[in-house]
């Protein structure tokens, strides 16, 4: 079910649209394989996604940082996927789980996707681990000495974050002059030039959050 601003109580920014998650998507695989016993689970956003082609400059697959079903789905639909950590004592062991798993992918069904970069957040530069993950990206990210894949912007540490979240809001909405929200806009610039850098044109984009991720 896709939610726009057109439905009752609902309040999203100006062109975005959301299919929003359930808890019983915990179910969803009973539920396939009861809809169609011949069903391939992985493929189940492949028909959905290219019936939006058109309709949307991007998609996003926001996934789990575990392999469930929406989420293998979202590696086999995904044209690109945007890697996401937070400082934290298991941020490295998600971004190496999450390669493993991108790399499965590309082996088993959807050998065209491919890394557009990595995103720190929740960054506070003072704390030892903030720097240990920008070196550790710094260097995994950027092999035989390539440019690296983290974007140059990082996402700061604030309140702001997560009072926009309790609210139901963005921080375009909540905080629209704040150094944050800025720098979400200046990672929105980033991303699109290198998107448009990789591809030329507008695709699904698939969000995957280590498990550093709240």
């Amino acid at each position: 079910m896709i939610i726009t601003n057109d439905d009752e109580d609902i309040e999203l920014s100006e062109h975005v649209h959301i299919i929003a998650a359930r808890r019983n998507l915990e179910k969803i695989d009973q539920a396939l394989v009861a809809k169609n016993k011949f069903l391939i689970t992985q493929d189940v956003l492949l028909k959905p996604l290219q019936s939006l082609r058109g309709q949307y400059d991007y998609i996003f697959l926001d996934t789990a940082p575990n392999a469930t079903t929406p989420t293998i789905a979202a590696y086999k639909a995904a044209e690109l996927f945007i890697l996401s950590a937070m400082p934290d004592p298991f941020a490295i062991a998600g971004l190496n789980d999450a390669l493993a798993d991108i790399q499965d992918a590309q082996r088993h069904g959807n050998p065209h996707i491919r890394l557009l970069g990595v995103i720190l957040s929740g960054v506070d530069k003072r704390t030892r681990l903030a720097s240990t993950l920008n070196e550790y990206v710094e260097q995994i990210f950027a092999p035989d000495g390539r440019r690296s894949a983290k974007f140059k912007t990082t996402i700061s540490r604030s309140t702001v974050i997560p009072q926009a979240q309790k609210l139901g809001k963005t921080l375009f909405q909540t905080h629209p002059t704040h150094t944050v929200t800025e720098q979400y806009r200046a990672l929105a610039r980033e991303v699109e030039t290198r998107l448009f850098g990789l591809t030329g044109h507008h695709t699904n984009l698939g969000l995957y959050k280590t498990q550093a991720v709240r």
